[in-house]
């Protein structure tokens, strides 16, 4: 924005429809002085006493602003001290302020760095600031006969310790998405990496002018720990703006979490596929996003080089069997190694597809918690699953088992060895003495380490005779959740 605008003032500067041509620079650095008083009292609309303070006439000045009638806008006899000016868009009124602030001098400049430029008013001022300052792609022509000391070593260095600063206060979200738009404007690599480790802009809604703001200072990133977008109302059009402006960019995202937007569709998976391969992202959560089968297949067919740690599609209730057989797909192709699939209304035909295309995943971690009607038919196919894909880790928490459930699991596992089994939130009343004694065959059968059952309401004489149970497999059993102190 910066190296636009000021190529548009040099445009006019030389423009044949400059009435005052020959003094031109001059009434600029006057109309640049009214413009920084202007601005500091938060102001757009100028008066006649504000162009002799300045040393200007309103004839001198006719280019640049536009005057009306003051005191009664229809009376047209009014005499001259009586009219209002503003500036023809009060954007040249911000970036004549920047380049009035760029050309203090350094005990100035810095003065005003350190008590002033954070205050709201002046948010236009410093993108212009910045990018007059720091942009080193803004050719110094278009500043140097404005500002000819803008570009000082300790001014420099005055503005970039100031943004760095303000990148490690906690801030709003709106006033974090116009210091992305500030560091935009800066094009200054070094800069943006140490201001920038992470971003989380989760429950803001995004315009198309703050997702080209947070990705445009994305891509001059080398690496991000996460970027969290939750419930931000993404569509396709946003993240296609996403995509576009990480085409070509070094960065490599640990984490990318798009979860609660409902409004992605076909096409904004698609996209985000083409995401995650571009920024090597390990984890990917999209926790209650509509997901179908449609949009698994687009997010497949565009990550046919990603390699996926964690994938987390919880609470998408519209994935299908389709659904569920792309979602095997992706977890094969993506070599992912913990799929989080809590409460995705599983079933035995959902599960039986996953299995179907997962005959060479290796999966680590398998969570399918809170599904609360899998049945015993569905329980003996993730049985199938858990011992084809290797599962380490496996959580069924708060799924309704039932005796025949824990039979049918037992029956489907007799090669799996499973390090951690969480069967918390199922209750003892529904698993009763049977289902309690299979699930000591399990932890026998696939050498469980440890065992978690928490929140199973177990009377104490069940504890108890379940206790001496499983007392000869050295498995651990959890009741209760750890301290970490």
């Amino acid at each position: 924005m910066t190296e636009v605008m000021l190529q548009i003032l040099h445009i006019f500067m030389r423009s044949a429809h400059a009435r005052e041509k020959e003094k031109i620079e001059e009434i600029l650095q006057k109309l640049m002085q009214m413009s920084f008083e202007g601005t500091k009292e938060n102001r757009v609309i100028f008066t006649i006493k504000d162009l002799e303070k300045v040393k200007l006439s309103p004839l001198e000045v006719q280019d640049f602003v536009i005057k009306v009638p003051g005191k009664n806008m229809f009376n047209q006899h009014l005499m001259e001290g009586d009219h209002l000016m503003f500036f023809s868009h009060q954007i040249f009124q911000e970036l004549l302020s920047a380049l009035y602030i760029s050309s203090m001098d350094s005990t100035t400049f810095r003065t005003f760095i350190e008590t002033e430029i954070r205050d709201d008013h002046w948010e236009v001022v410093r993108r212009f600031l910045s990018g007059i300052i720091l942009n080193p792609d803004i050719e110094s022509s278009l500043i140097t006969n404005l500002s000819s000391g803008a570009r000082q070593d300790d001014k420099r260095e005055v503005l970039r310790k100031f943004l760095a600063f303000q990148s490690s206060q906690k801030m709003k979200s709106y006033e974090e998405l116009e210091l992305f738009g500030t560091l935009y404007e800066t094009n200054d690599t070094d800069l943006i990496c140490s201001c920038i480790k992470n971003i989380n802009f989760s429950n803001e809604s995004f315009t198309t002018v703050g997702m080209h703001a947070m990705s445009s200072v994305m891509r001059r990133c080398s690496q991000l720990e996460f970027v969290r977008l939750q419930n931000c109302n993404l569509n396709a059009e946003l993240v296609h703006i996403l995509k576009s402006n990480l085409n070509g960019s070094s960065l490599k995202l640990n984490q990318l979490n798009v979860s609660d937007n409902y409004g992605l569709g076909t096409d904004g998976f698609g996209e985000l596929g083409l995401v995650v391969s571009q920024c090597h992202v390990e984890t990917f959560r999209a926790r209650e996003c509509g997901l179908a089968a449609e949009g698994m297949e687009a997010f497949k067919k565009n990550t046919r080089n990603a390699k996926l740690i964690d994938l987390d599609v919880s609470f998408n209730k519209k994935l299908e069997t389709d659904g569920f057989g792309e979602l095997g797909l992706v977890v094969t192709q993506c070599h992912v190694e913990a799929l989080f699939a809590i409460n995705c209304n599983l079933t035995a035909e959902k599960m039986e597809a996953f299995k179907e295309n997962t005959p060479n995943a290796k999966l680590n971690d398998l969570d399918v918690s809170f599904n609360k009607n899998l049945g015993t038919d569905c329980f003996g196919k993730l049985g199938l699953v858990v011992t084809q894909c290797h599962v380490e880790r496996f959580n069924a928490r708060y799924c309704n088992l039932t005796a025949e459930g824990m039979e049918a699991f037992k029956e489907n596992t007799p090669n799996a060895k499973i390090k951690f089994l969480n069967l918390s939130g199922n209750k003892v009343s529904r698993l009763g003495d049977e289902g309690l004694s299979t699930i000591r065959e399990i932890v026998h059968q696939c050498q469980v380490e440890t065992l978690a059952m928490m929140e199973c309401d177990f009377n104490p004489d069940q504890l108890e005779r379940f206790k001496t149970l499983i007392a000869d497999t050295g498995v651990k059993f959890i009741l209760q959740i750890e301290s970490t102190g």
